[in-house]
Protein backbone atom coordinates (compact mmCIF):
# COMPACT_ATOMS: atom_id res chain seq x y z
CA UNK A 1 0.00 0.00 0.00
CA UNK A 2 1.32 3.20 -0.67
CA UNK A 3 0.15 6.29 1.67
CA UNK A 4 0.43 10.14 0.62
CA UNK A 5 0.06 13.15 3.41
CA UNK A 6 1.36 15.63 0.92
CA UNK A 7 0.29 18.52 3.08
CA UNK A 8 2.24 17.54 6.58
CA UNK A 9 5.54 16.12 4.16
CA UNK A 10 5.29 19.95 2.60
CA UNK A 11 5.48 21.47 5.61
CA UNK A 12 8.33 19.06 7.49
CA UNK A 13 10.70 18.31 4.31
CA UNK A 14 10.83 22.31 3.22
CA UNK A 15 14.06 22.31 1.04
CA UNK A 16 14.60 18.49 1.54
CA UNK A 17 11.66 17.89 -0.23
CA UNK A 18 12.78 19.84 -3.63
CA UNK A 19 16.33 18.39 -3.09
CA UNK A 20 15.22 14.66 -2.89
CA UNK A 21 12.17 15.25 -6.02
CA UNK A 22 15.57 16.19 -8.37
CA UNK A 23 17.00 13.11 -7.11
CA UNK A 24 13.92 10.87 -7.63
CA UNK A 25 13.59 12.66 -11.18
CA UNK A 26 17.34 11.95 -12.17
CA UNK A 27 17.29 8.85 -11.43
CA UNK A 28 13.95 6.80 -11.20
CA UNK A 29 12.39 8.21 -13.95
CA UNK A 30 12.19 6.34 -17.14
CA UNK A 31 13.22 6.90 -20.46
CA UNK A 32 11.11 9.13 -22.41
CA UNK A 33 8.24 6.97 -24.44
CA UNK A 34 5.88 9.22 -26.90
CA UNK A 35 2.27 7.53 -27.92
CA UNK A 36 1.01 10.47 -29.19
CA UNK A 37 3.39 11.54 -31.88
CA UNK A 38 2.80 9.29 -34.77
CA UNK A 39 -0.29 7.69 -36.79
CA UNK A 40 1.71 4.37 -36.02
CA UNK A 41 -0.75 0.97 -34.53
CA UNK A 42 0.91 0.86 -31.41
CA UNK A 43 1.50 -2.77 -29.99
CA UNK A 44 0.79 -4.36 -26.44
CA UNK A 45 2.51 -2.86 -23.55
CA UNK A 46 4.09 -5.65 -21.97
CA UNK A 47 4.56 -5.79 -17.73
CA UNK A 48 8.30 -5.34 -16.66
CA UNK A 49 8.93 -6.51 -13.34
CA UNK A 50 9.46 -4.56 -10.15
CA UNK A 51 13.06 -3.64 -9.16
CA UNK A 52 14.05 -4.79 -5.43
CA UNK A 53 14.39 -1.53 -3.78
CA UNK A 54 17.51 -0.66 -2.46
CA UNK A 55 18.62 -0.72 1.35
CA UNK A 56 18.97 2.60 3.27
CA UNK A 57 21.58 2.81 5.48
CA UNK A 58 21.30 4.88 8.11
CA UNK A 59 25.10 5.94 9.16
CA UNK A 60 25.58 6.64 5.17
CA UNK A 61 24.71 10.06 4.59
CA UNK A 62 25.52 10.43 0.89
CA UNK A 63 23.07 9.16 -1.60
CA UNK A 64 22.25 5.67 -2.91
CA UNK A 65 24.19 5.93 -6.15
CA UNK A 66 22.57 5.81 -9.70
CA UNK A 67 22.14 2.98 -11.20
CA UNK A 68 24.75 1.78 -14.17
CA UNK A 69 23.92 3.22 -17.90
CA UNK A 70 23.46 0.85 -20.05
CA UNK A 71 24.22 0.75 -24.10
CA UNK A 72 21.56 -0.19 -26.29
CA UNK A 73 23.93 -2.97 -28.01
CA UNK A 74 24.34 -4.84 -24.47
CA UNK A 75 21.85 -6.36 -22.96
CA UNK A 76 21.70 -5.82 -18.88
CA UNK A 77 22.72 -8.70 -16.50
CA UNK A 78 20.32 -8.90 -13.68
CA UNK A 79 21.06 -9.88 -10.35
CA UNK A 80 19.19 -12.25 -8.60
CA UNK A 81 16.77 -10.71 -6.19
CA UNK A 82 13.90 -11.63 -4.46
CA UNK A 83 10.18 -9.75 -6.53
CA UNK A 84 9.08 -6.98 -4.48
CA UNK A 85 5.60 -6.43 -3.66
CA UNK A 86 3.22 -3.46 -3.25
CA UNK A 87 3.15 -3.62 0.49
CA UNK A 88 7.36 -3.92 0.50
CA UNK A 89 8.63 -1.02 2.73
CA UNK A 90 12.03 0.52 2.91
CA UNK A 91 14.27 0.37 5.87
CA UNK A 92 13.40 2.89 8.73
CA UNK A 93 15.78 5.87 7.89
CA UNK A 94 15.95 9.77 9.20
CA UNK A 95 13.48 12.59 8.38
CA UNK A 96 14.74 14.57 5.12
CA UNK A 97 15.50 13.87 1.54
CA UNK A 98 15.67 10.30 2.06
CA UNK A 99 11.79 9.86 2.93
CA UNK A 100 10.63 11.51 0.15
CA UNK A 101 12.64 9.87 -2.31
CA UNK A 102 11.89 6.85 -0.90
CA UNK A 103 7.83 7.45 -0.73
CA UNK A 104 8.11 8.81 -4.56
CA UNK A 105 10.69 5.58 -5.68
CA UNK A 106 8.02 3.03 -4.29
CA UNK A 107 5.08 5.11 -5.96
CA UNK A 108 7.10 4.60 -9.00
CA UNK A 109 7.64 1.27 -8.88
CA UNK A 110 4.39 0.67 -7.96
CA UNK A 111 2.59 2.98 -10.97
CA UNK A 112 5.33 4.19 -13.03
CA UNK A 113 7.99 2.08 -13.93
CA UNK A 114 6.24 -1.05 -14.46
CA UNK A 115 4.23 0.71 -17.01
CA UNK A 116 6.52 3.36 -18.27
CA UNK A 117 8.93 1.27 -19.52
CA UNK A 118 7.31 -0.88 -21.51
CA UNK A 119 4.69 1.81 -22.53
CA UNK A 120 3.70 1.09 -26.61
CA UNK A 121 5.39 4.08 -27.80
CA UNK A 122 8.08 5.28 -29.73
CA UNK A 123 11.29 7.20 -28.24
CA UNK A 124 11.17 10.90 -28.58
CA UNK A 125 14.84 10.79 -30.09
CA UNK A 126 13.15 9.47 -33.63
CA UNK A 127 10.09 11.79 -33.57
CA UNK A 128 11.05 15.08 -35.59
CA UNK A 129 8.12 17.09 -33.27
CA UNK A 130 9.62 19.69 -30.07
CA UNK A 131 8.13 16.88 -27.18
CA UNK A 132 8.27 17.32 -23.47
CA UNK A 133 6.97 14.60 -21.12
CA UNK A 134 5.59 15.04 -17.47
CA UNK A 135 4.95 11.67 -15.10
CA UNK A 136 3.03 10.83 -12.60
CA UNK A 137 5.70 10.52 -10.20
CA UNK A 138 7.39 14.05 -11.32
CA UNK A 139 3.69 15.84 -10.72
CA UNK A 140 3.28 14.18 -7.12
CA UNK A 141 6.83 14.89 -6.27
CA UNK A 142 6.06 18.06 -6.92
CA UNK A 143 2.95 18.34 -5.33
CA UNK A 144 0.97 19.35 -8.65
CA UNK A 145 -2.58 18.43 -8.25
CA UNK A 146 -4.26 20.44 -11.28
CA UNK A 147 -3.94 19.83 -14.75
CA UNK A 148 -3.38 23.50 -15.44
CA UNK A 149 -0.36 23.77 -12.93
CA UNK A 150 1.29 20.50 -14.91
CA UNK A 151 1.73 22.23 -17.99
CA UNK A 152 3.03 26.13 -16.24
CA UNK A 153 6.58 25.40 -16.93
CA UNK A 154 6.68 23.83 -20.46
CA UNK A 155 8.71 25.55 -23.32
CA UNK A 156 5.68 27.01 -25.67
CA UNK A 157 3.05 26.19 -23.26
CA UNK A 158 0.49 29.34 -22.11
CA UNK A 159 -1.34 28.47 -19.62
CA UNK A 160 -4.38 30.73 -18.51
CA UNK A 161 -7.40 30.68 -15.85
CA UNK A 162 -10.18 33.21 -15.66
CA UNK A 163 -10.87 32.62 -11.63
CA UNK A 164 -9.77 30.36 -8.85
CA UNK A 165 -8.65 26.94 -9.10
CA UNK A 166 -12.24 25.81 -10.28
CA UNK A 167 -12.49 28.39 -13.32
CA UNK A 168 -12.03 28.08 -17.41
CA UNK A 169 -7.99 26.95 -17.32
CA UNK A 170 -7.08 27.14 -21.06
CA UNK A 171 -3.89 25.86 -22.37
CA UNK A 172 -2.06 27.31 -26.04
CA UNK A 173 0.63 25.75 -27.52
CA UNK A 174 3.34 27.80 -29.69
CA UNK A 175 0.66 30.94 -30.22
CA UNK A 176 -2.64 29.34 -31.37
CA UNK A 177 -5.76 29.36 -30.01
CA UNK A 178 -7.27 27.03 -26.99
CA UNK A 179 -9.05 25.32 -29.70
CA UNK A 180 -6.29 24.45 -31.73
CA UNK A 181 -4.90 22.23 -29.24
CA UNK A 182 -5.88 18.67 -29.23
CA UNK A 183 -6.24 16.93 -26.03
CA UNK A 184 -6.45 12.99 -25.80
CA UNK A 185 -6.92 11.18 -22.32
CA UNK A 186 -6.16 7.30 -22.65
CA UNK A 187 -6.59 7.51 -26.71
CA UNK A 188 -10.18 9.56 -26.84
CA UNK A 189 -10.32 13.13 -27.96
CA UNK A 190 -11.67 15.40 -25.03
CA UNK A 191 -12.34 18.23 -26.48
CA UNK A 192 -15.64 19.88 -25.77
CA UNK A 193 -17.84 19.92 -29.12
CA UNK A 194 -19.43 23.42 -27.40
CA UNK A 195 -16.23 25.20 -28.18
CA UNK A 196 -13.82 22.60 -29.54
CA UNK A 197 -11.44 23.78 -26.43
CA UNK A 198 -10.38 21.45 -23.44
CA UNK A 199 -11.09 23.17 -19.61
CA UNK A 200 -7.99 21.56 -18.10
CA UNK A 201 -9.50 22.76 -14.31
CA UNK A 202 -11.12 19.37 -15.63
CA UNK A 203 -8.15 17.75 -14.72
CA UNK A 204 -7.60 15.74 -11.74
CA UNK A 205 -3.41 14.38 -11.43
CA UNK A 206 -4.30 11.85 -8.89
CA UNK A 207 -4.62 9.02 -11.62
CA UNK A 208 -1.88 10.56 -14.40
CA UNK A 209 1.03 8.00 -15.36
CA UNK A 210 2.26 10.81 -17.66
CA UNK A 211 1.60 13.54 -20.04
CA UNK A 212 2.99 14.35 -23.33
CA UNK A 213 2.89 18.00 -24.85
CA UNK A 214 4.17 17.57 -28.51
CA UNK A 215 4.27 21.43 -29.88
CA UNK A 216 4.08 22.79 -33.36
CA UNK A 217 1.15 21.16 -36.21
CA UNK A 218 -0.13 17.80 -36.10
CA UNK A 219 -2.76 17.87 -38.48
CA UNK A 220 -1.76 14.98 -40.52
CA UNK A 221 -2.67 13.03 -37.77
CA UNK A 222 -5.17 14.22 -35.46
CA UNK A 223 -6.76 17.07 -38.22
CA UNK A 224 -7.50 20.80 -37.73
CA UNK A 225 -8.28 20.74 -34.56
CA UNK A 226 -4.47 20.20 -33.46
CA UNK A 227 -2.83 23.48 -35.38
CA UNK A 228 -0.70 24.41 -32.73
CA UNK A 229 -0.09 21.01 -31.15
CA UNK A 230 -1.20 17.79 -28.98
CA UNK A 231 -1.69 17.25 -25.21
CA UNK A 232 -2.15 13.47 -24.75
CA UNK A 233 -2.13 12.48 -21.82
CA UNK A 234 -2.38 8.58 -20.09
CA UNK A 235 -3.51 7.13 -16.86
CA UNK A 236 -2.88 4.33 -14.79
CA UNK A 237 -3.03 1.30 -16.62
CA UNK A 238 -3.22 -1.48 -14.15
CA UNK A 239 -0.23 -4.49 -15.15
CA UNK A 240 1.70 -4.90 -11.94
CA UNK A 241 1.11 -6.26 -8.54
CA UNK A 242 -2.37 -5.57 -6.40
CA UNK A 243 -1.92 -2.03 -5.34
CA UNK A 244 -3.87 0.00 -2.92
CA UNK A 245 -3.42 4.01 -3.01
CA UNK A 246 -4.94 6.37 -0.99
CA UNK A 247 -4.49 9.85 -0.23
CA UNK A 248 -5.69 12.79 2.36
CA UNK A 249 -4.91 16.41 2.52
CA UNK A 250 -6.61 19.77 4.06
CA UNK A 251 -4.94 23.63 3.76
CA UNK A 252 -6.50 26.83 3.71
CA UNK A 253 -9.21 28.56 2.46
CA UNK A 254 -11.14 25.64 3.18
CA UNK A 255 -9.36 22.69 0.46
CA UNK A 256 -9.56 19.08 1.29
CA UNK A 257 -9.01 16.85 -0.92
CA UNK A 258 -8.54 13.02 -1.01
CA UNK A 259 -8.27 9.90 -3.89
CA UNK A 260 -8.63 5.99 -3.64
CA UNK A 261 -7.17 3.68 -6.24
CA UNK A 262 -6.85 -0.08 -6.73
CA UNK A 263 -5.05 -1.45 -9.80
CA UNK A 264 -3.20 -5.35 -10.66
CA UNK A 265 -2.82 -7.63 -13.20
CA UNK A 266 -0.83 -9.72 -15.79
CA UNK A 267 -0.24 -9.60 -19.21
CA UNK A 268 -3.46 -12.10 -19.25
CA UNK A 269 -5.68 -9.36 -17.48
CA UNK A 270 -5.27 -6.04 -16.07
CA UNK A 271 -7.31 -3.77 -14.32
CA UNK A 272 -7.35 -0.28 -12.47
CA UNK A 273 -10.19 1.65 -10.81
CA UNK A 274 -9.40 5.49 -8.79
CA UNK A 275 -11.63 7.68 -7.59
CA UNK A 276 -11.13 11.57 -6.21
CA UNK A 277 -11.84 14.55 -5.10
CA UNK A 278 -11.16 17.94 -4.43
CA UNK A 279 -12.91 21.02 -2.63
CA UNK A 280 -12.42 24.25 -1.62
CA UNK A 281 -14.12 27.40 -0.81
CA UNK A 282 -12.12 29.56 -2.79
CA UNK A 283 -11.67 33.13 -2.73
CA UNK A 284 -13.08 36.44 -4.11
CA UNK A 285 -11.49 37.92 -7.28
CA UNK A 286 -13.81 41.00 -7.53
CA UNK A 287 -12.35 44.53 -6.57
CA UNK A 288 -15.87 45.01 -4.50
CA UNK A 289 -17.60 42.71 -1.72
CA UNK A 290 -16.61 39.73 -0.12
CA UNK A 291 -18.11 36.66 -1.74
CA UNK A 292 -16.01 33.93 -2.09
CA UNK A 293 -15.82 31.65 -5.20
CA UNK A 294 -15.73 27.76 -4.41
CA UNK A 295 -15.51 24.97 -6.58
CA UNK A 296 -15.67 21.15 -6.28
CA UNK A 297 -14.48 18.96 -8.22
CA UNK A 298 -15.33 14.43 -8.56
CA UNK A 299 -13.10 11.96 -10.91
CA UNK A 300 -13.82 8.22 -11.35
CA UNK A 301 -11.58 6.42 -13.76
CA UNK A 302 -11.56 2.95 -14.62
CA UNK A 303 -9.25 1.43 -17.30
CA UNK A 304 -8.88 -2.55 -17.66
CA UNK A 305 -8.46 -5.36 -20.16
CA UNK A 306 -7.72 -8.98 -21.44
CA UNK A 307 -6.34 -10.85 -23.42
CA UNK A 308 -8.50 -12.89 -25.16
CA UNK A 309 -6.33 -14.73 -27.67
CA UNK A 310 -2.40 -15.12 -28.28
CA UNK A 311 -1.76 -11.72 -29.60
CA UNK A 312 -5.39 -10.11 -29.52
CA UNK A 313 -6.24 -7.97 -26.54
CA UNK A 314 -9.23 -5.99 -26.04
CA UNK A 315 -8.74 -2.16 -23.72
CA UNK A 316 -12.07 -0.73 -22.03
CA UNK A 317 -11.85 2.86 -20.59
CA UNK A 318 -14.81 4.61 -18.82
CA UNK A 319 -13.58 8.06 -17.65
CA UNK A 320 -16.20 10.34 -15.54
CA UNK A 321 -15.47 14.37 -13.96
CA UNK A 322 -18.30 16.09 -12.31
CA UNK A 323 -17.59 19.72 -11.24
CA UNK A 324 -19.42 22.38 -9.76
CA UNK A 325 -18.51 25.62 -8.48
CA UNK A 326 -19.45 29.58 -8.34
CA UNK A 327 -18.27 32.49 -10.36
CA UNK A 328 -18.13 36.26 -10.72
CA UNK A 329 -19.26 38.31 -13.68
CA UNK A 330 -18.55 41.91 -15.63
CA UNK A 331 -20.65 44.44 -14.63
CA UNK A 332 -23.82 44.69 -16.60
CA UNK A 333 -22.01 47.82 -18.44
CA UNK A 334 -18.36 46.15 -19.44
CA UNK A 335 -16.02 48.61 -19.26
CA UNK A 336 -12.19 48.94 -21.26
CA UNK A 337 -10.82 47.07 -17.36
CA UNK A 338 -13.48 44.45 -17.60
CA UNK A 339 -13.97 44.77 -14.15
CA UNK A 340 -15.24 41.25 -11.95
CA UNK A 341 -18.18 42.01 -9.63
CA UNK A 342 -19.71 39.52 -6.98
CA UNK A 343 -22.46 37.39 -8.81
CA UNK A 344 -24.61 35.40 -7.24
CA UNK A 345 -23.39 32.55 -10.76
CA UNK A 346 -23.09 29.54 -10.44
CA UNK A 347 -21.87 26.51 -12.91
CA UNK A 348 -21.97 22.40 -12.93
CA UNK A 349 -20.18 20.65 -16.49
CA UNK A 350 -19.91 16.82 -16.28
CA UNK A 351 -18.43 15.04 -18.43
CA UNK A 352 -18.19 10.91 -20.03
CA UNK A 353 -15.31 9.47 -21.58
CA UNK A 354 -15.59 5.82 -23.03
CA UNK A 355 -13.12 3.77 -25.42
CA UNK A 356 -13.43 -0.06 -26.67
CA UNK A 357 -9.79 -1.09 -28.02
CA UNK A 358 -9.42 -4.17 -29.88
CA UNK A 359 -5.77 -5.32 -30.93
CA UNK A 360 -4.45 -7.95 -32.99
CA UNK A 361 -0.56 -8.48 -33.73
CA UNK A 362 0.51 -10.85 -36.13
CA UNK A 363 3.24 -12.28 -37.85
CA UNK A 364 5.57 -11.86 -35.52
CA UNK A 365 4.27 -8.33 -34.40
CA UNK A 366 5.33 -7.20 -37.97
CA UNK A 367 1.65 -5.93 -38.46
CA UNK A 368 -0.82 -4.42 -35.73
CA UNK A 369 -4.28 -3.71 -36.24
CA UNK A 370 -6.29 -1.69 -34.16
CA UNK A 371 -10.08 -1.28 -34.29
CA UNK A 372 -11.42 1.79 -31.85
CA UNK A 373 -14.51 2.97 -30.80
CA UNK A 374 -14.73 6.31 -28.38
CA UNK A 375 -17.09 8.58 -27.25
CA UNK A 376 -17.62 11.75 -25.63
CA UNK A 377 -20.40 13.22 -23.75
CA UNK A 378 -20.41 16.98 -22.27
CA UNK A 379 -22.90 18.99 -20.46
CA UNK A 380 -22.37 22.36 -19.22
CA UNK A 381 -24.95 24.29 -17.10
CA UNK A 382 -24.60 28.19 -16.25
CA UNK A 383 -27.15 29.87 -13.65
CA UNK A 384 -26.62 33.45 -13.64
CA UNK A 385 -28.64 36.65 -12.89
CA UNK A 386 -29.14 39.00 -16.54
CA UNK A 387 -30.59 42.30 -15.41
CA UNK A 388 -32.10 41.26 -12.51
CA UNK A 389 -33.52 38.03 -13.58
CA UNK A 390 -32.02 34.23 -13.23
CA UNK A 391 -31.06 32.63 -16.46
CA UNK A 392 -30.45 28.82 -16.83
CA UNK A 393 -27.69 28.10 -20.11
CA UNK A 394 -27.51 24.66 -21.07
CA UNK A 395 -24.82 23.26 -23.49
CA UNK A 396 -24.76 19.66 -24.60
CA UNK A 397 -21.98 17.76 -26.46
CA UNK A 398 -21.66 14.48 -28.24
CA UNK A 399 -18.56 13.13 -30.13
CA UNK A 400 -18.39 9.63 -31.50
CA UNK A 401 -15.47 8.46 -33.56
CA UNK A 402 -14.82 5.01 -35.19
CA UNK A 403 -11.15 4.44 -36.90
CA UNK A 404 -9.19 1.42 -37.69
CA UNK A 405 -5.15 2.00 -37.85
CA UNK A 406 -3.03 -0.81 -39.54
CA UNK A 407 0.91 -0.54 -39.21
CA UNK A 408 3.26 -3.18 -40.87
CA UNK A 409 6.76 -3.31 -40.48
CA UNK A 410 9.23 -4.27 -43.28
CA UNK A 411 13.30 -4.61 -41.94
CA UNK A 412 15.97 -4.66 -44.47
CA UNK A 413 18.80 -4.98 -42.44
CA UNK A 414 20.93 -5.03 -45.43
CA UNK A 415 19.78 -1.45 -46.63
CA UNK A 416 21.83 0.53 -44.28
CA UNK A 417 19.83 -1.86 -41.24
CA UNK A 418 16.60 0.42 -41.86
CA UNK A 419 13.18 -0.19 -40.58
CA UNK A 420 9.94 1.08 -42.66
CA UNK A 421 6.81 1.18 -40.85
CA UNK A 422 3.78 1.69 -43.20
CA UNK A 423 0.54 3.05 -41.46
CA UNK A 424 -3.21 3.71 -42.88
CA UNK A 425 -5.79 4.65 -41.17
CA UNK A 426 -9.91 5.33 -41.72
CA UNK A 427 -11.63 6.69 -39.73
CA UNK A 428 -15.60 8.36 -39.23
CA UNK A 429 -16.50 10.86 -36.87
CA UNK A 430 -19.50 12.46 -35.70
CA UNK A 431 -20.41 14.71 -33.44
CA UNK A 432 -23.48 16.50 -31.76
CA UNK A 433 -24.69 20.01 -30.36
CA UNK A 434 -27.34 21.31 -28.29
CA UNK A 435 -27.63 24.89 -26.83
CA UNK A 436 -30.26 26.22 -25.08
CA UNK A 437 -31.15 29.43 -22.66
CA UNK A 438 -34.17 30.74 -21.45
CA UNK A 439 -33.57 33.97 -23.29
CA UNK A 440 -32.88 31.89 -26.38
CA UNK A 441 -30.56 34.99 -27.40
CA UNK A 442 -32.34 34.21 -31.23
CA UNK A 443 -30.79 31.77 -33.21
CA UNK A 444 -27.75 31.10 -30.74
CA UNK A 445 -29.36 29.36 -28.09
CA UNK A 446 -32.47 27.98 -29.68
CA UNK A 447 -32.91 24.46 -28.05
CA UNK A 448 -31.86 22.94 -31.68
CA UNK A 449 -29.68 20.72 -32.60
CA UNK A 450 -26.40 20.32 -34.61
CA UNK A 451 -24.88 17.75 -35.89
CA UNK A 452 -22.03 17.12 -38.40
CA UNK A 453 -19.61 14.28 -39.86
CA UNK A 454 -16.25 13.50 -40.64
CA UNK A 455 -14.79 10.78 -42.90
CA UNK A 456 -10.51 10.50 -42.97
CA UNK A 457 -7.91 8.75 -44.34
CA UNK A 458 -4.53 9.22 -43.35
CA UNK A 459 -1.10 7.49 -44.65
CA UNK A 460 2.16 7.50 -42.52
CA UNK A 461 5.87 6.16 -43.54
CA UNK A 462 8.42 6.01 -41.03
CA UNK A 463 11.84 4.90 -41.44
CA UNK A 464 15.15 4.31 -38.84
CA UNK A 465 18.24 3.76 -40.74
CA UNK A 466 21.20 2.84 -39.25
CA UNK A 467 19.89 3.89 -35.82
CA UNK A 468 20.66 7.32 -36.93
CA UNK A 469 18.18 8.79 -39.23
CA UNK A 470 14.82 9.08 -38.91
CA UNK A 471 12.93 10.23 -41.24
CA UNK A 472 8.48 10.44 -41.10
CA UNK A 473 5.97 11.40 -43.66
CA UNK A 474 2.26 11.66 -43.30
CA UNK A 475 -0.87 12.82 -45.60
CA UNK A 476 -4.46 13.16 -44.15
CA UNK A 477 -7.23 13.65 -46.50
CA UNK A 478 -10.40 15.11 -44.63
CA UNK A 479 -14.36 14.89 -45.92
CA UNK A 480 -16.64 17.54 -43.61
CA UNK A 481 -19.82 17.78 -44.33
CA UNK A 482 -19.39 20.90 -42.68
CA UNK A 483 -16.31 22.29 -44.61
CA UNK A 484 -16.09 19.94 -47.20
CA UNK A 485 -13.10 18.34 -48.50
CA UNK A 486 -9.05 19.04 -47.46
CA UNK A 487 -5.93 17.66 -47.76
CA UNK A 488 -3.19 17.65 -45.15
CA UNK A 489 0.57 16.92 -46.01
CA UNK A 490 3.17 16.76 -43.24
CA UNK A 491 7.08 15.62 -42.74
CA UNK A 492 9.61 15.57 -40.53
CA UNK A 493 13.09 13.59 -39.96
CA UNK A 494 15.95 13.44 -37.12
CA UNK A 495 19.72 13.06 -37.76
CA UNK A 496 21.50 12.08 -34.47
CA UNK A 497 25.08 13.52 -34.46
CA UNK A 498 26.75 11.31 -32.23
CA UNK A 499 27.85 7.72 -32.67
CA UNK A 500 27.68 5.50 -29.54
CA UNK A 501 24.46 7.70 -27.44
CA UNK A 502 21.70 9.40 -29.52
CA UNK A 503 19.86 9.94 -26.55
CA UNK A 504 22.44 12.60 -25.25
CA UNK A 505 23.16 13.61 -29.06
CA UNK A 506 22.49 17.10 -30.82
CA UNK A 507 20.00 16.59 -33.10
CA UNK A 508 19.46 17.66 -36.20
CA UNK A 509 15.44 18.08 -37.15
CA UNK A 510 13.20 19.24 -39.74
CA UNK A 511 9.19 19.50 -39.63
CA UNK A 512 7.11 21.13 -41.98
CA UNK A 513 3.27 21.31 -42.07
CA UNK A 514 1.20 22.11 -44.99
CA UNK A 515 -0.95 25.34 -43.42
CA UNK A 516 -3.80 24.88 -45.77
CA UNK A 517 -5.52 23.48 -42.70
CA UNK A 518 -5.97 26.24 -41.16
Amino acid sequence: MTLSAAGLAAVSQGANAQQAATQVAANQLPPIVVEGATLQAKPVAKAAPKPMPKPVVESVAEPAPAPKKVKKAAAPKAKPAAQATASDAPAPQPPGAADLEAANAADADVNGTSEATSSAGISSEKIGSAVSVVTGVELRARQIRNGGDALRSMPGVAVTRDAGIGGLTQVRIRGAEGNHTAVLIDGIEANDTTNGEFNFSDLSTDDIERIEVIRGPQSGIYGSGAIGGVVNIVTRGGRGPLTIRTMGEAGSFGTKAGSLGVSGGTDKAWGSVSISGRETNGFDISPVGNENDGSQLKTLNIRGGVQLLPGITLDLTLRHTNKQGDRDTQAPFPDPNGIQVDDPARFKETTWLGAAKLTWESFDGHLVQVAKATRNTTERNDTSVFFGTPSITNNEGTREDYSYTGTYLLDTPGVIMAHHYFTGLLEHQSESFTPKSDYGFGFAADGVERTRKLDAQAFEYRGEFADRLFVQGTVRHDDSSAVGTNATPAHGSVAALTRDRPSSARKLWHRHQAADDV
